[in-house]
């Protein structure tokens, strides 16, 4: 299965809370690019993931199979 592209070079380093708080703080910014780099997204499925990482992963795993690493 293929796997999901990088989520940027913080996903990989102790300093991926302080994103991903970034990200969950400027959701509303943010999910017009993810929903652009993933078009099968819904807006539910944005909505539902709300910038948590755990939840977005989660759609991108239903919507387009990847494997959950």
């Amino acid at each position: 299965m293929p796997r999901p592209p990088s989520f940027g070079p913080a996903t990989r380093t102790e300093g991926t809370a302080v994103y991903w708080d970034q990200v969950e703080g400027n959701w509303r910014h943010v999910k017009g690019k993810v929903k652009a780099k993933w078009d099968r997204l819904t807006a539910d499925g944005l909505m539902a993931a709300a910038g948590r990482r755990d939840r977005l992963v989660g759609k991108l795993v239903e919507r387009y199979g990847y494997a959950k690493e």
